[in-house]
């Protein structure tokens, strides 16, 4: 008779966003592709730690779902101090328990950050010691920033 261990399915813990946030804009911190739960739904629970002052973002995160299906933490353009380093982590949760997490460091510029865009398709396969060469567009955004 096979087993299986049910409170190790997560697989893996996954949380995407920005390292560096622009002066002006607000990020989005996404763990949806997080999997492990079998088919049922995953719960997320957000937290952040700082020198810098949290009290903005750790509002943002209280006033998140109670039940714990938001996978997406979406920090708004003044709610990280400028210049300040913040370490973002999600715990993900499946429906026996078993948890992970995936952390983010994020730094919120004083500056504007470019705007990168990669010229071809959104997905290229190449092998190990294959050339694969990328064409890229960097521009400073067009917006003015309040001081």
């Amino acid at each position: 008779m096979a087993s299986y261990d049910v409170a190790s399915t997560i697989h893996q813990s996954i949380l995407n966003g920005p390292n560096t946030v622009s002066v002006c804009d607000i990020a989005t911190y996404s763990s949806s592709g997080s999997t492990g739960a079998g088919g049922r739904a995953l719960t997320y629970r957000f937290r952040v730690t700082s020198e810098y002052d949290t009290t903005a973002i750790l509002t943002v995160i209280q006033a998140m779902p109670a039940d714990g299906f938001s996978s997406e933490l979406v920090v708004g353009a003044n709610d990280l101090t400028l210049g300040g380093i913040y370490v973002i982590t999600v715990e993900v949760s499946n429906f026996v328990g078993s948890k992970a997490t995936a952390t983010v460091e994020a730094t919120k510029s004083t500056q504007p950050v470019p705007i990168v865009s990669i010229d071809g398709p959104s997905t290229v396969y190449t092998t190990a010691g294959s050339v694969a060469e990328l064409s890229a567009l960097a521009v400073l955004p067009r917006y003015g920033v309040a001081s």
